[in-house]
């Protein structure tokens, strides 16, 4: 029987080959060499020398006693059993089986048709057939690297399970699966850093992302030390891998000019109408660009230095790139992007462009840092132009971007921040104080939040002059049409959302440049500022004296069309951004009481009297409540990418140079996640004075961006949050009922949201009395 595995197992190594053969026996020994036996043992020599033959192996049989070096190690692995490092329950299988991700149930693929690191422990999971490391009773194979693992399944796929292999043949089971044709699925603790590298080497075709839930496995008796201490925060990710696609290029342009040769048969054809010609000529121009582009790609994802390609999609879907799947299931697509490589960069296209998603936390500050018309500028969307116009801050760069940020500065002063805070104050309360009042039962409070947001917003950066009736509702909706312009198809055209968008940016604009000039009119009374727009007013008006006085040209941004069109923008980057974020504190803070009622803890001590208006001087003493925010931010970060389009071949990395016209997206959420103590977890004291994760890991907390474009709002932003969980936590208690599909899909509108927010609310104080 050992003979016979070995000849199964490492045939490519030992055929045609001398072998010497050890033991103890010398009996053995004697009926091998023919010294000796007879009947049925006769018949089992008889049998490995036909083992021999068939396979052109010369066999040497030697003799060593019990206790030489070779037959002790020889004897402890003969009685080593199976034990890997992780084990997997036959409940975790059924989860993974059941996720709509890996097919549902086997819908999509068909059942595993076997398990290649099985476990013989009693409550290891085990298919029909599975493979192990070691000897054990009921395998199919003593090594799994012996054995084939493209045994098809139900529905034909070659489909295997990689459940955990033991830690130290991690790489050889990767190698396995990047060198042979077979589909398999592998399952890792995403928190084993090398095996993200190591999985680059692979064709990953999906990704089922952690966490599936707690408690999905045990660590086994082989599991080092540390392994068993941290099993608490494991989480496992699944990836269906694909098999290797070296000649898949080959293929592709071998059936696509199969495809075009009847075409181009029929150009030179008689007995063709000149119609059919024409179409000839525009299918064989549609397939001949739909080959050149792969090729393009193909090209344009080496790396150099290397000779490796970029991590991605061994394709691009012609012409349309990823846009059908990042539509139909954003969250997903996005992820599994991430898990090409991270940290790292990886490749797409959209609509022919050449795209780099960068998950690598150095690779996106430097990224961020760059703006310039010969380097990389800002692109938010095919119809950002469109919908926000030309000259919006966005956009900008050079000496009059920096002229206008640093005119920003007397925006976001202590004392003008203070003015804000006690606007916030007054008009969160009376949104709290309506939804007691008005809301009963469960409701989804995305709209709500949205709307509260949008009103305060309104009122700190221009209250006093959007007095006119209906006015703030107005422009509280045309905000709203911004943003489904936003998530529309790039069409702009009357009737369609990208067309009402724009509409809407005009009617704000029109509005706002009144304002505009009703503020520097209240400023050079001598009033004092009482909203954003008369600090910049204020600082305008100051601007253009100092301008006047030195006999330069006046600052363009101290217009009032120029202050309209920013502040506009003021108001749409609050609006979205600063939405999503609420709507995240109310969902995390139902889901960690614990960290609610801290919260209280530091509320009671700091405002015994929780109906006085919060100041500016109150605010600052909230550590804790701050923390919260700060941490609600770096786990959920609103703005989850900040796209940049390459002006000029962009060198990211010493062996890759994005090609001119590509799009470079940074990942603001995948820096979120790296470097920081367990990132995947939800821990507001990561940034509490004694633990001072905010200081150790700075460069990767990336919220709200980095470099020229880094967020003027910052302070007003965390301000907005803190003085909203104050007041939230002191007046209601809500509870949040969480829907299965919550921890596996985001929406994205733009900014990112959960998938459902559905809180039920009561109240805590006397502020349902004030509505």
């Amino acid at each position: 029987m050992a003979l016979e595995a070995l000849a199964q197992q490492h045939l490519a190594n030992i055929q045609h080959q001398g072998v010497q053969w050890f033991t103890d026996s010398q009996v053995a020994v004697a009926l091998l060499k023919g010294l000796k036996g007879a009947g049925e043992s006769l018949q089992e020599v008889k049998a490995i020398y036909s083992i021999l033959m068939a396979h052109d192996m010369e066999m040497d049989w030697q003799w060593l006693p019990r206790t030489d070096q070779i037959m002790e190690l020889a004897d402890a692995f003969s009685k080593e059993t199976d034990a890997g490092d992780i084990i997997l329950s036959p409940s975790t299988v059924k989860y993974i089986c059941a996720h709509p991700l890996t097919g549902g149930g086997g819908r999509k693929w068909g059942e595993p048709s076997l398990d290649v690191f099985g476990g013989t422990a009693p409550d290891a999971y085990q298919a029909d057939i599975f493979y192990t490391k070691y000897a054990c009773p009921g395998t199919s194979g003593i090594n799994a690297f012996g054995r084939p693992w493209n045994v098809p399944n139900s529905k034909g796929w070659q489909l295997a399970w990689g459940f955990p292999p033991p830690s130290a043949l991690v790489a050889q089971a990767i190698a396995y699966l990047r060198d042979r044709p077979c589909h398999a699925i592998l399952i890792s603790p995403a928190v084993v850093r090398p095996w993200s590298a190591l999985l680059q080497e692979l064709r990953i075709l999906d990704t089922l992302p952690s966490p599936f839930r707690d408690n999905l496995f045990r660590v086994g008796s082989r599991a080092p030390v540390d392994w068993l201490r941290s099993k608490p925060q494991w989480w496992l990710r699944a990836y269906r891998i694909g098999p290797p696609a070296t000649s898949k290029i080959k293929e592709m342009f071998a059936a696509g000019l199969e495809q075009a040769r009847p075409w181009f048969a029929s150009l030179g054809s008689s007995s063709f109408s000149a119609s059919s010609n024409v179409l000839g000529w525009i299918a064989s121009a549609l397939v001949a660009y739909c080959l050149w582009e792969q090729l393009r790609f193909w090209w344009l994802r080496q790396q150099l230095a290397s000779g490796k390609h970029v991590s991605g999609p061994f394709m691009a879907v012609p012409l349309v790139g990823c846009l059908v799947s990042m539509v139909l299931n954003p969250y997903r697509f996005w992820e599994e992007q991430r898990m090409y490589s991270f940290p790292g960069f990886s490749w797409n296209s959209i609509f022919g462009k050449f795209m780099v998603f960068v998950t690598d936390a150095e690779l996106s500050r430097q990224v961020l840092s760059v703006n310039g018309k010969d380097s990389l500028l800002m692109a938010l969307h095919p119809s950002a132009k469109n919908i926000l116009g030309e000259q919006n801050l966005a956009f900008m760069h050079g000496p009059e971007h920096k002229a206008i940020r640093k005119s920003f500065l007397s925006l976001f002063t202590r004392k003008a921040l203070g003015t804000y805070v006690e606007i916030q104050d007054g008009i969160i309360r009376r949104h709290i104080a309506q939804w007691l009042k008005d809301l009963h039962g469960e409701v989804e409070i995305r709209n709500y939040v949205r709307d509260l947001n949008a009103f305060t917003s309104q009122e700190v950066f221009a209250g006093p002059y959007l007095d006119e009736p209906g006015v703030s509702n107005e422009v509280s909706e045309a905000y709203r049409n911004i943003t489904n312009g936003f998530l529309a198809f790039p069409l702009c055209i009357p009737g369609t959302a990208v067309w009402k968008g724009k509409q809407g940016r005009l009617y704000i604009l029109k509005t706002l440049r009144g304002a505009a000039a009703r503020a520097k009119a209240t400023m050079q009374s001598g009033q004092a500022p009482k909203c954003l727009m008369d600090f910049w007013a204020l600082r305008c008006l100051e601007e253009v004296k100092e301008a006047e006085a030195a006999g330069q040209p006046v600052p363009r941004h101290t217009g009032n069309p120029e202050m309209a069109d920013t502040v506009m923008d003021f108001l749409f980057a609050s609006q979205d951004a600063s939405t999503a974020s609420l709507v995240w504190m109310i969902v995390l803070m139902a889901e960690h009481s614990d960290v609610l009622e801290k919260v209280r803890a530091e509320q009671a001590q700091l405002r015994p009297d929780t109906e006085a208006t919060i100041t500016g001087a109150v605010l600052n003493e909230m550590v804790y409540t701050r923390q919260v925010v700060k941490e609600v931010l770096r786990f959920r970060p609103p703005a989850p990418m900040v796209p940049q389009w390459a002006q000029q071949d962009y060198k990211l990395t010493e062996s890759f140079t994005a090609p001119k016209g590509s799009l470079i997206m940074p990942s603001l959420i995948s820096a979120s996640m790296q470097g920081f103590t367990d990132s995947d977890k939800f821990d507001p004291d990561r940034f509490s004075p004694a633990r001072k994760e905010d200081v150790k890991f700075a460069r990767n907390y990336l919220v709200f961006g980095h470099g020229p474009h880094y967020c003027v709002g910052k302070e007003y932003a965390i301000n907005q949050l803190t003085c909203y969980l104050a007041i939230l936590a002191t007046s209601c208690n809500w509870t949040r009922r969480k829907t299965c599909s919550d921890d596996s899909n985001w929406k994205y509108l733009p900014t990112i949201y959960p998938n459902t927010s559905l809180v039920t609310l009561s109240a805590r104080s006397s502020l349902a009395s004030a509505a």
